[in-house]
Order: structure tokens, then sequence, then C-alpha cells
């Protein structure tokens, strides 16, 4: 590679550096540049017939008008980014808006080369290059910086920004645009009735203000710029300096600024030379120029104007020079990231075509851009969409994605309003162009093709411009996977492969073809091999798989993995799955909490490089359109039912041994308390006579038969509740709670110390009394109310079980595992619609805190913030079938119970505000008692190897030649409300395969799963899991006293049971959220 080094230049130029004189200045001409913001060609000279630009147009008949100058991006830093280097931003890795791009020393910038030939550089004041600016770049940058401070003689290279024509300026209130434009006579203002609008703006009276204050600002310009031309001329320099005029990019309205439409990139061009130096010029004062030119063109020219060398590394051309060779026959442009709205679009113009390469088709034209619909007119583009009040063009700008490719014959279509790619008579031109497009791609090393926080991952230590250059950047690879989408949704399979090839880019690119293409693609096993992409190491390539599995209508794998990477600390990261959050509408609702928790943070200062604001922006959007979903909140409707319920802490007065977690930290007793925990009960029914049903929920491990039966014994002498089979004893199996005696008993390895031992006799003592306090308080205090149910979804809950081979390896996140992201909610309302109590459940693990002190875990932080949301009422919780689901995250999130808590409780809330199902009456109750079989136990052998306390027992069992359990006992329990829905309770750790299963064969949502209920036998794995062993199927079955593994019709024999049990009448019912999610 040929590196430039200024030194190398120092030594061309001779020496000269220093030497200026006043007759060395006679050699080397001054450069003036008048930069005038977000402008299109505005001015008279180029025939507006609304503008008022005197001083502009004078210079045009000085010098020589360029009729076909274009930005090279439709946006200022990007834009600038080329003006300063005569590169591509694209191939700097400076194209994304409010990037911050490493600028490699092998890319000197203008001024740099410019003060290295002895030239004074200034700058005022604007830089905004998408990178720092390098030490030394300016002699001067600053709002005060002028030609006049150089020292004599001195040749000078100044700058000057007009910040007037700036789109914020659009959006001033009256009085300050009065101020913007105070020099303005009234003659001069413009009258939004009488302007000519462009055909590429709809015709309203707020587009017409815009474009006519668009103008009156213009015309302020006009006059700064005749306050420059004076000083030059007062300064007696206008003789020795060359003045050229242009705009970084378009006018800063929808459609032109941000995009790479004609009225976008098309920006004026007027270029001054003195007389003494027209010889290097190729044209005379007043002519014109229509040969195509890039603002890359201007750093070349101006270094060849001043025979000086320019840069192997510029990829502009000279256009000044006498000696131009042909012209260009192509000029091209780019858009990428737009502020918080990633895209990437590249164009070539020719003569008479322009085309488009889309590589997100699937993403609109116009998405909402938080600084850009400020504007009227943007609100004005978006009413009409609405109301299809555009006309087919700008419907197209509108429509929520774009083609792959766009074909514009500008020669009948200036505005770029007709597009062609697909009429057969251009099908040569197509292919011409597109493969010009490509060709220039790899000629300028397009860094566009990598995710932009995997490029800045990439280029650590160095720079994007030269990893693209180190060897590394397989480009050609890069560029074949984007153009797998030229095949549509056959190259289902082959984008299939793509997602495990080697280079991530590439990864990325078959993941986001994928997410594209949608439910376009059937091919077999896409829906796994998206899942296996979510663990992709690089986010970006996660997140496309993500957004493709919900594009195909597979979100529950997906959310997890966006929540993660929202949560990241990287923020283009975190930006990246905040763009997918809101597009897939309301399949976000079920990580809305999230999505609100991160958008509540405290952003920093305001900075229009702040990523992180910009996260939130897009969250703040997408929050938006799901509370416009949302339907208004509603009052209790429906039959009223005898309701009571009841609330009392269990948290324990004494120092105790925890359930979970007791070979780690929880060693020993302990009596600290981070959060308390709480028994609660619900009795419904007995409004004609009958027994009511009893539920109550502790924030416990687990619950036993024992239990229950005690509980029961208790009930029917202090209230006459003597029927077993209506009580419904649960727990939340939260892993930060007592110990009991008669749930996993073994679950410490060796026996309890005698003072152990009796600290957990006394607390389940105490906490009878407490059980029993809570169910009569709620049986004797029942009152009218009246009950609805409804179901969501939360995204936290995540298959933990890793499988190699067929067998069980470790804990983590399996995405591609069965998961049930149902999150349902019953509602308890008063006559009046108050809310007395919900209840709600979710299947997932209570495993979050880990530390030796009482917690209510996820399901604790859950029911507190919906306690606090609605003072008096009570929030209680069940668990469904997570035996085999943790929180996502939970092996390297650390103790954080209350992200998952609040996600859980925000989605009960969304549920809440939602029409709910209403229910009636007093539930059948049906129960089902029978035994689980077990494969043979193991011989004396086994246990005599085994030291831990259950084995030890077992081997003393065996040695006298006691029976061993062969199965164990199981309850099932069904509530059901007539026809309007079926609760099923299952007892232990069930896993997640039983309640899809069910809900598969009961499907329409009037199917309620839970588990944890009735008892604690063990884990109950699904059959296909058994042969794969593991924790769940071997090890944790010891804490249980389980002597063998289940047989593998244990899952069979549930399902006919529950089966059995439930009303054949099951029909649909609405859900409270979008979409179900699909059975793995």
């Amino acid at each position: 590679m040929n590196r430039f080094s200024r030194s190398r230049l120092l030594l061309i130029l001779g020496g000269t550096i220093g030497l200026w004189t006043g007759a060395m200045a006679e050699e080397r001409p001054n450069i003036l540049w008048l930069v005038a913001e977000d402008m299109s060609s505005n001015l008279g000279s180029y025939g507006d017939p609304d503008a008022n630009t005197p001083s502009l147009d004078q210079l045009a008949t000085q010098g020589v008008r360029f009729t076909r100058a274009f930005s090279a991006a439709g946006v200022c830093a990007p834009s600038r980014s080329s003006l300063a280097t005569g590169m591509f931003a694209s191939s700097l890795g400076s194209q994304h808006m409010r990037g911050s791009a490493t600028l490699s020393d092998q890319t000197p910038t203008l001024p740099q080369l410019l003060r290295d030939a002895g030239y004074y550089c200034t700058n005022n004041f604007k830089e905004d290059y998408n990178f720092p600016a390098p030490a030394g770049m300016w002699d001067e940058s600053s709002r005060k910086a002028h030609w006049r401070n150089r020292a004599p003689g001195q040749p000078f290279f100044s700058i000057f920004n007009f910040m007037t024509t700036h789109e914020s300026r659009l959006r001033f209130d009256d009085e300050a645009f009065a101020k913007l434009t105070a020099g303005l006579t009234p003659e001069q203002r413009h009258d939004p009735a009488k302007v000519t609008l462009p055909a590429w703006l709809p015709d309203t009276p707020e587009v017409r203000r815009e474009w006519a204050r668009n103008h009156d600002m213009i015309t302020a310009m006009d006059g700064q710029v005749k306050t420059i031309l004076a000083q030059l001329e007062a300064d007696g320099l206008a003789d020795d300096t060359v003045v050229m005029f242009y705009t970084d990019h378009g006018a800063g309205l929808p459609r032109a600024k941000q995009f790479n439409f004609e009225a976008g990139l098309q920006v004026p061009l007027i270029v001054c030379v003195p007389e003494k130096w027209r010889t290097r010029m190729a044209a005379e004062p007043g002519s014109v120029d229509s040969q195509l030119v890039s603002l890359i063109d201007l750093a070349p020219s101006i270094l060849s104007f001043l025979k000086l060398p320019v840069p192997e590394m510029m990829q502009g051309r000279d256009v000044l020079s006498t000696t131009v060779p042909d012209p260009n026959d192509y000029i091209y442009s780019i858009r990428d990231r737009m502020d918080e709205r990633i895209d990437m679009s590249r164009t070539v113009r020719s003569d008479r075509f322009k085309y488009h390469r889309n590589y997100h088709p699937d993403l609109p034209h116009f998405p909402w851009l938080d600084y850009m619909d400020l504007l009227q007119s943007s609100q004005a583009f978006r009413r009409l969409a609405v109301a299809g009040d555009l006309s087919p063009g700008l419907t197209y700008f509108m429509a929520d994605h774009k083609a792959l490719e766009e074909l514009y014959d500008l020669r009948t279509d200036p505005d770029e309003l007709h597009n062609v790619a697909h009429d057969p008579a251009y099908a040569d031109t197509l292919a011409r162009m597109r493969a010009e497009h490509f060709d220039w791609a790899r000629r300028t090393v397009d860094t566009g093709f990598i995710p932009e926080q995997m490029l800045r991952d990439f280029a650590v230590g160095s720079s994007e411009f030269e990893y693209a250059r180190s060897g590394a950047y397989d480009i050609d690879r890069c560029i074949a996977a984007v153009r797998l989408l030229e095949q549509g949704a056959a190259a289902g399979s082959v984008l299939m492969a793509a997602l495990a090839d080697s280079y991530p880019p590439v990864r990325y690119w078959a993941a986001s073809g994928l997410a594209a293409l949608g439910r376009e693609v059937k091919t077999p096993g896409m829906g796994a091999a998206l899942r296996k992409a979510l663990q992709d190491e690089h986010a970006e390539v996660s997140i496309a798989a993500a957004e493709a599995l919900c594009n195909r209508g597979e979100p529950s794998a997906a959310l997890p993995f966006l929540t993660r990477w929202l949560e990241d600390e990287r923020p283009l990261v975190q930006l990246a799955a905040a763009n997918v959050m809101d597009r897939i509408d309301e399949q976000a609702l079920p990580v809305r909490a999230a999505m609100q928790r991160v958008a509540a943070l405290d952003p920093g200062p305001f900075s229009g490089a702040n990523l992180f604001l910009m996260v939130q922006w897009v969250l703040q959007r997408a929050l938006a359109e799901l509370d416009a979903h949302a339907a208004p909140a509603r009052t209790a409707t429906g039959p009223l039912t005898l309701v009571g319920v009841a609330k009392v802490d269990i948290t324990p007065p004494m120092a105790v041994r925890l359930h979970g977690f007791p070979r780690g930290v929880r060693k020993t007793s302990s009596n600290a308390v981070t959060q308390r925990i709480f028994a609660k009960a619900m009795a419904i029914g007995g409004d004609a006579g009958e027994d009511p049903v009893l539920l109550l929920t502790t924030d416990l491990l687990g619950v036993s038969d024992e239990m229950a039966a005690a509980l029961m014994a208790r009930l029917g002498q202090a209230v006459g509740f003597t029927n077993r089979a209506r009580l419904t004893l649960t727990s939340a199996h939260n892993h930060s709670a007592p110990a009991l005696k008669s749930v996993a008993p073994y679950v410490f390895r060796v026996e309890p110390s005698p003072e152990d031992a009796a600290e957990i006799a006394a607390y389940e003592a105490w906490l009878m009394d407490r059980l029993e306090q809570v169910a009569v308080e709620a049986l004797t205090q029942r009152q009218p109310a009246r009950l609805a149910h409804a179901t969501g979804q939360a995204g936290f809950g995540m298959n933990r079980r890793l499988v190699e081979n067929g067998e069980w390896v470790t804990f983590g996140d399996n995405p591609h595992g069965p998961m049930d992201q149902d999150l349902t909610v019953m509602s308890v309302r008063a006559p009046d619609g108050t809310l007395r109590a919900t209840w709600f459940s979710y299947a997932c693990h209570g495993v979050c805190w880990q530390a030796p002190s009482v917690h209510g875990d996820w399901m604790g932080v859950a029911q507190s913030r919906l306690e606090a949301a609605h003072p008096g009422s009570v929030a209680m919780v069940t668990v469904g079938c997570g035996g085999n689901i943790n929180p996502l995250d939970i092996h390297f999130r650390g103790e954080d119970p209350v992200t998952p808590g609040e996600e859980a409780a925000a989605e009960v809330e969304r549920v809440l505000g939602q029409p709910m199902e209403p229910l009636a009456g007093t539930p059948q109750v049906r129960v089902a008692r029978f035994d689980l079989p077990l494969q043979p136990v193991p011989d004396l052998a086994h246990w005599e190897k085994r030291k831990d306390w259950f084995s030890r027992t077992m081997t003393a069992r065996l040695q006298r030649g006691e029976p061993v359990a062969t199965s164990i006992p199981y309850m099932v329990q069904t509530w059901t409300f007539a026809d309007e829905l079926n609760i099923v309770f299952l007892a232990g750790e069930v896993h997640v395969q039983y309640g899809l299963r069910l809900k598969k064969e009961f499907p329409g949502g009037r199917l309620w799963v839970n588990a944890y209920a009735h008892d604690s036998p063990a884990y109950i794995p699904a059959a296909d899991e058994i042969p794969e062993g593991g924790w769940e199927v071997d090890g944790s079955r010891i804490n249980y006293g389980v002597p063998a593994r289940f047989d593998p019709s244990v899952e069979d024999l549930i399902f006919e049971q529950v089966k059995a049990l439930l009303s054949p009448d099951v029909g649909p019912v609405p859900r409270a959220s979008a979409t179900s999610p699909a059975i793995p």
C-alpha cells in the first residue's frame, strides 16, 4: 500500500514552507469557501423563480456555475467528512450520521495539506466531520476565525459556514425567525401562498410556510455572503482569491436532506477565479459547466489548481484545471444510519439515469426521525400518507418498506417519482448501473457492509480505514451475501446456511436478509437456525436474527435477546435493539417494562452525538405506539361473585436456614431480610351455599400435601371448611425463602444440625398459624366482586437446559429449547371497578436472588410493584410449568430480581388495561390422585458410593431389606368456570413441555396451567428429556428423596389425567397480547 505522509509532501514542496512573502503570495492564490447549510440550488442564477439572491447571482456572473454538482451524502457530517478528505465517508468508516470514526494518519485532510504548503487555514466555525478534527488541522477553527489573523503576505484557505439556512431555523418561533431574518425588507420576504413548490413536496399550508421560510433564510444568507465578499474587497484581496460557494447538501425538508434523491444531493457550486489565475481554469466567467461533479472532487481540484500533489488515496478528481481529463461518467452517494435510524443505501448517477440500492428493503424510506419530525412539513407528509392523499411517487416514499433497487430516468423524471427498475425496457440499463455500483463499492472499499459496532470492534487499535485495507475485510463475501436478496425467497436455504458462515458480516447479512423476507421463506429448519444465531457473539447478528424470528411470527425466543442487547453497555448495540423493538410493533409488548426502564434512564448531557439519547428517542416512539394500540382501561363488567382476599407477612421472625443454594453462601442460618415475603389468599364463590374455592399462594420454595392436610384440619375447626379438593395451596418457588422440613427434605445434602432442625420446625409451626390466619380472613370476608381474565406475554423466561449429542451438559440460555411466554392474569374488581386483587402466573424459576437473606425474588418484586400501583389491592402470583426455565442471563446477570420483576408487573398492568374476559360463579373443581412410576431403583452398590444424606438413608434401608419406592404419589386439580376458563394446577417442578402440550390440545386461551401446587414431589421432566439426564432428571432427585428416574410414561399419564378432568367445552377467548407464541 502506498502510504501518504506529510513529511513526503514537505520534501516535494522543496522547503518553501515558511518563506511566504508578498512576491510568493502571487505564486499561489488564496482560497475562500463560502458554505451554506441545508440548501438546494434555490438561487436566482439557477433559475429558481422565488429566489432573491443578488450577491450570489452576481458572483455567478463573475465565475463558473456548475449545474450538476452533487454532495456525496445527503446529510452534513458524512458530507463534510468527504469535503475534508476528498474521500467517501464510507471508505473512512465515517458514514453514519452522528458517528465518530478514527481518522487514519494515512488520510490527511485538505487543511493539513495546505498548511504544510504554507497556507494559513481557518474555519468559521462548524466542523462536524464524524471524526475528531486532527491536531493541527486548522490554524484556527472558531466563530472568530478569519484570514485577517494570518502573517503578512501569507496565502490563506478560509471557510465561512452559514448556519442561517440550517433545517433547525425552519422550526424557529415567529419571534426568533424574525430576529434571524431581521435584515430583510418586506419586499424580500416570501409569501407562502405565492411560492412555487417542487413536485417532491405536497402542497399544504404547512409545507408552503416552511418552503417560504427556506427562501427567506437563503435571502438572509445571501446578505452574509455580501458582507464576507465586501471584507475581501476592502482588504485588497479580491484579485488574489479564488471564491467558491456551495452547500453541504440539499434543502432541510423531508425527501431532500438525509435522502439520496436529487433534492437531497444536488447543490449549487459557483467558482470565481480572479483574472490573473484564469489560465488554470477551464471555463470563462459567467459560463455554465454541466459536467457531473461531486463535492469529493473539491479537495483534489484545489490541490491541482495550486499545483500541489494530490494524495493517491483521494477518490475525487480535478474538475477545475485546464488539464481536466475525461469528465465523470458516474457520481455516487451514500446513506447510512441517520441519527437514531439504522439503514444503508447507495446511489450511482450517470448523465441520464440514477440507480438506488437499498440494503434494507424491509425498512421505510422515511422512518420516524425525532429531529426531522419536528418539522411541520414532516407532519404533513405523515398526515397525508395516512389519509391516502399523496401522489403515487410520494406514497412510495412514505411506505413501510422500499424496493431493493430503484432506477429513475432523470430525463423524463427529474424528481425521481417513477421507479422503472422493473420495466423490461430498462433491463440493460439496470444491469449496467447495478454493476457499476458494486464495482465502485469494491474500488472505494465501502465499509458499510460491516455493521457499525462490529466495525468499531474490528478496528480497535487502528482505524476503520486501516482495518478495511488490512486484508481482514472480505468485501467480496459481503457483496455475495447481500446480493442473495435479489433471489427473494428462493435464497432461503442459502441464507440459512450463511447464518453459520465464519465471517461475522456475512452472518449479519444472512440474518438481515431473512428479516427482510420474513414469512416468505419456507425453508425447513429456518426457525432453529435463527434461534441458534441469537447466540452469536456479535450483537448485530443476534439482533438481526431476533428480528427475523419476529417477522416470522416467532417472537418468544427473540425477545429475551433483544432485552439483553437493549441493556448492553454499548449505545450502538442498544440502538440496534431499540430499532427492532420499535419495528416489531405489538410483539414487543412482553418486554415493554425493559423498554420503559431504559427509556427512563438519565441520558447525560444533551449532545448531537449522544447515541444513548437516540436510543431513548426510539424507545419513546415505540412506547407511544404501544400505548396507542392499548384499549382504554375498562371497568369491571359481568356478573358478581363473592370473593375474599387477604394477605399476611410470613417473613421469619427468627434466624433460619434458607431453602435455595444451600451449598453456596447459605450454609448457615440467617436472619437477614432484603425483601419481606407473604402468603395471600383468595376465596371465590359460595354464593349459592356451596363451598368456595380457596387459592392460597406463598412466597416459598414449595408446599407439601402434609402442610395442606394440616391446614385443612385447622380450617375445619375454625370455619368449617373441610373439602380438601377445594383448597389450592401453591408456592412461588422462591429460592430465598425459609427451609421447610416437608419440602425438599434432603436439600442440604447433610443432615441438619439439631439447632438448624429446631429453627426449621419452629418456623414451620409459626408459618402454619399465619396460613390459617390468611385463609380464614379470605373465607370470612367475601364480598361481591367481578372476575375477569386475559393473557399477555413476558420475555424474560429462557430454557436453561444445554444439551449436546443427546446429553445434558450444563445450565445456560438455550433459545432453541421450548419456552412458554404466556403471562395470564385474573383481576378482582369491586362493583365500582376498584381493583381489589390481581393474580398472575408465568413459567419461570425464582432464582435471581442468591445472597444469604430473605427475598421475594422476581415474583416478590412484581407483587410489590403492583400493590404499590394499586393501594389497597392484593397481588398474588403462581408459577407456570417453569421447571426448566430460568430468567434470561441469570448465570451472569448477577443478583437482579428487579429487571424481570418489573417486566412482569408492567405486563400485568398492560393486561389490566385491555379488555378482559368476564368470569362468573363458583368454579367447578375436580381432583385426581395417582402414582408416577419410577424406573428401577439403583442397587446397594450405587448408594454406598455416595456420601450425601439421602444416599446414606437409602443405603441403610437397603441393608435392612426395607422396600423402596417404585413410584411417587401425585395430584392434579382443575378449576372450571363453566365454558369460560379451565385452570390446571400440577404438583412439583413441572417442565414447560407440559403446559405447551396442554395448551396445544386446548387452544384459544381458555386454558391456564400452573405448577408448584399442592405438593413438591420432584422435578417432573418431559419424556424426551429423561434420556438426556442432567440436573432436573438426576441430580435434583436427591433433594426430594426420589430414588430413581421417572419412567418416560409419566408425561402421557399426567396429560391423560388432566385431559379427563377438563371440561370438554373449551372454546377460544380473546387474548390481551397480539399473538400467541409459537410452540417450538
